[in-house]
């Protein structure tokens, strides 16, 4: 649901980041990428839960940076909103309860 968020934001709200008109960073290759993130996940390919918590990390960090400098432009809400859905999606990525199951570990307490 995040990602689909993630997603929403950057396509819908005015300023920076934005996504390309065709190409590479098109709204069509990010619905892609996702898609294919969230079926890995869901298929408990440990590798694309790795690769998912570093790029929403970085998407964090660069949304970050952008919220409060973008070119001398100012405080941009946007990247600030996009910042803390990436920042609510790695903590969610890591909680215990995905954790055991992409350990297949039974998440039952004693």
């Amino acid at each position: 649901m995040l990602s689909a968020a993630i997603v929403a934001v950057t396509a819908t709200f005015p300023g920076n980041p934005f996504y390309s008109d065709d190409g590479v960073g098109s709204l069509g290759g990010v619905v892609f990428w996702t898609a294919l993130v969230v079926v890995g996940i869901a298929a408990r390919w440990r590798p694309v839960w790795y690769l998912a918590i570093f790029f929403d990390l970085l998407g964090a960090l660069v949304s970050g940076v952008l919220a409060f400098w973008d070119g001398g432009l100012g405080f941009q809400p946007k990247a600030f909103l996009l910042a803390l859905l990436y920042v609510a999606l790695v903590r969610i990525l890591l909680s215990r309860e995905i954790d055991d199951r992409m350990w297949h570990r039974s998440s039952v307490q004693a």
